[in-house]
């Protein structure tokens, strides 16, 4: 069934995730829809875009956080000392005595910093769950969480940043109370101290910008990736962003990829909100996949009424309520089906 809604063209199917269509010669996993690379992070390939997407996610979100001066504090649990994680002496042994330091390439003992990586996420979550809480039952209100993301120290081990906002007076006082308590807790789920890497009253673009630094640095050919987004061993979601402000942007992972694809097959760049409702459209035929080529302003004839003529280039957003009435009907096609 082939679909024209003002230009848009989606061809139907009976699947929403087909078989592997083939195998990714950079990483060796499978591929699908016929692309030609897979879209892992871990993929050599991939990582680049998967940074710039990300970095993209995060700067958009935060910067459209806009309660009272939009400011916010990031909270940073690091992991615990030498105490807890003690360094690896023989991978440092060929500097000789020195004071252990990650930036001079010391690491932690592998299996001590493996035990840290895997339960990190959980302890994380426990944290911030009980220490918002009881911020919730001394102010009346949770603190606003705007971003969660790990980052991989030089050492080897994780450490979480979290963006609180504090624009507005009750924010502000939620979140003092909610460090408050991280500070409090945090030795009882075997985090260390928490730091405040960007101070209290700046702009959440600040903290946007310091997350982004961890993923990539550089442009064009000397782009350098991260170790956070090199490694293997950190939590399946690295980031996250509140969902009331990606429900507010349309920004999301999924969106950019979509948007390359638009790109890649129609040759534009469509702005979020339009975005967001051809994509709505395309996740109600579960499978189908956008026709190659720019969008058509044909309109076909249906029940025998041409509709009227519009614009060289498509306005989704403006026609998208009244779709139905541009179909084009495929034989076979039946009113409901």
């Amino acid at each position: 069934m082939a679909v024209d809604v003002v230009g848009l063209a989606v061809r139907g199917a009976t699947e929403r995730r087909p078989a592997s269509t083939g195998t990714c010669p950079a990483c060796g996993r499978p591929t699908y829809a016929g692309a030609n690379f897979c879209k892992a992070r871990l993929c050599p390939h991939y990582a680049p875009i998967w940074a710039r997407d990300q970095q993209r996610k995060v700067f958009e979100n935060l910067g459209a956080y806009d309660s009272g001066d939009g400011h916010a504090v990031m909270l940073t649990p690091t992991a615990p000392g030498a105490d807890r994680l003690p360094w690896d002496e023989g991978h440092c042994a060929p500097l000789g005595p020195h004071k252990h330091s990650g930036l001079l390439g010391c690491r932690v003992c592998p299996e001590a910093a493996q035990a840290w990586n895997e339960t990190c996420s959980e302890r994380w979550r426990r944290l911030h769950d009980r220490a918002a809480r009881l911020a919730a039952r001394e102010c009346g209100s949770r603190p606003r969480l705007l971003t969660r993301a790990f980052e991989k120290q030089t050492r080897g081990v994780l450490h979480v940043h979290a963006v609180t906002g504090r624009g507005s007076w009750a924010e502000k006082t939620a979140t003092a109370a909610y460090e408050r308590h991280l500070c409090r807790l945090a030795p009882s789920y075997g985090f260390g101290r928490i730091d405040t890497p960007t101070g209290r009253a700046r702009h959440a673009r600040e903290s946007a910008a310091y997350i982004s630094s961890y993923l990539s640095r550089g442009k064009g050919a000397k782009r350098t990736l991260g170790e956070t987004v090199r490694s293997d061993d950190l939590p399946r979601s690295i980031i996250h962003v509140s969902t009331a402000l990606t429900m507010k942007t349309g920004v999301t992972m999924r969106a950019l990829r979509f948007r390359r694809l638009v790109h890649a097959r129609w040759g534009l760049e469509l702005a979020f909100p339009e975005q967001r409702q051809v994509q709505a459209l395309v996740d109600a035929f579960p499978g189908c996949e956008l026709e190659r080529g720019p969008p058509r302003t044909e309109r076909a004839v249906v029940n025998g009424v041409r509709p009227r003529a519009l614009p060289p280039r498509p306005l989704v957003a403006r026609v998208y309520p009244k779709w139905p009435q541009y179909v084009t009907r495929a034989p076979g096609y039946e009113e409901g089906g």
